[in-house]
C-alpha cells in the first residue's frame, strides 16, 4: 500500500473571501449569543435557587472569546473588501487617468467653494449679530 503525501499546497487551499469571513463572523456571533443566553438563564436560576455555577467566569471568558473572534473575522472581511475596492479604483484610473484626474479636480474645487461659502456665512452671522 502506497502512502500519498497529503500536505496542502497553494492550489488546494481555497482563498479566503470576504463572504467566508462574514459567514465565520455570523457563526461566532451566534455561538456567543447562545452562550450569553445560557449564562443569563443560569444567573436567573441561580438567583432563584441560590446554586451558582463554579465555572461561570470560564463560560463568560469563552463567550467573550467568541465575540473577539467575530470581530477579527469582521476586520478580515473589511480588509479584503478595501483591497478589492483599491484594486478596482486603480484599474479604473489606469484605464482612463485623465477623466479620473478631472473628477478629482472638480471635487477639490467644489470642496474649496463650499468651505469659502461656509466661512462667508459665519462671518456674515458674526457681523449681523
Amino acid at each position: 500500500m502506497q502512502t500519498q503525501d497529503r500536505t496542502p499546497t497553494t492550489s488546494t487551499i481555497p482563498a479566503r473571501t470576504a463572504n467566508h469571513h462574514y459567514a465565520q463572523m455570523r457563526c461566532a456571533e451566534d455561538t456567543a449569543r447562545r452562550l450569553s443566553s445560557d449564562i443569563v438563564a443560569h444567573n436567573t436560576l441561580a438567583t432563584m435557587t441560590g446554586i451558582a455555577w463554579d465555572d461561570q467566569a470560564d463560560r463568560v471568558a469563552v463567550r467573550d472569546s467568541y465575540y473577539l473572534l467575530a470581530a477579527a473575522h469582521r476586520a478580515g472581511a473589511h480588509r479584503i473588501e478595501r483591497r478589492s475596492r483599491r484594486a478596482l479604483a486603480w484599474s479604473d484610473f489606469k484605464a482612463n487617468p485623465v477623466m479620473e484626474t478631472y473628477w478629482k479636480a472638480g471635487d477639490v474645487a467644489r470642496l474649496v467653494r463650499r468651505k469659502a461659502s461656509r466661512l462667508a456665512r459665519s462671518i456674515r452671522r458674526m457681523v449681523t449679530a
